[in-house]
């Protein structure tokens, strides 16, 4: 099959051929080399990379004797000490918080996963109670509950004041006691 020039290159074409032309006249020479499909051109970019045939690294590196191994295990020993350094500091809040709130609220209040906060509990001795019974709420949070949504105020206003308490404790509290916010309340 052989493919025509489109009519918008003839006049390139045209001018190359002439560039051509007169760089043989002159005494100049074309250098061919077979090219295959799949090959990098020689000088190209890409052969330069093939040609420096510098490994992929591996994600970890082999282990030739036993020391390396105990390199390993004293940086898990210290990444463990570190963490249970951690857990020590915290233990003190959750033992404060412990009985009043649950493990979901302990968390969130002091920054660390429910796990966390159970396994503190679990190394501490600390009694977290029953973490599926919910805890309820004082007078004092019912009253400023109340105060709010006869305000017309929103949940998350009368959160702000009494502090603490996650917004699904604070609906249940509400459902339970006849509080009312937002459009539900007019």
């Amino acid at each position: 099959m052989i493919h025509t020039v489109p009519a918008h290159k003839h006049d390139q074409r045209q001018q190359l051929a002439s560039a051509v032309e007169a760089f043989l006249s002159e005494g100049g020479q074309v250098d061919k080399r077979p090219i295959r499909i799949g090959q990098p051109i020689p000088g190209d970019f890409n052969n330069r990379r093939a040609e420096a045939a510098i490994p992929a690294p591996r994600h970890s590196p082999p282990i030739r004797h036993i020391g390396e191994w105990r390199d390993i295990k004293k940086a898990i020993k210290g990444k463990s000490a570190a963490c249970r350094e951690k857990r020590a500091e915290l233990a003190a809040e959750v033992r404060r918080l412990a009985g009043t709130v649950s493990a979901n609220e302990i968390a969130a209040r002091i920054g660390v996963s429910v796990k966390t906060v159970r396994k503190i509990a679990a190394e501490r001795g600390i009694d977290l109670g029953d973490w599926r019974i919910r805890i309820s709420a004082t007078d004092e949070q019912l009253q400023i509950l109340r105060e709010y949504a006869e305000a017309g105020a929103t949940l998350t206003d009368a959160l702000k004041w009494i502090g603490g308490v996650h917004r699904d404790t604070a609906k249940y509290w509400c459902a339970r006691n006849g509080i009312e916010f937002g459009r539900k309340a007019k």
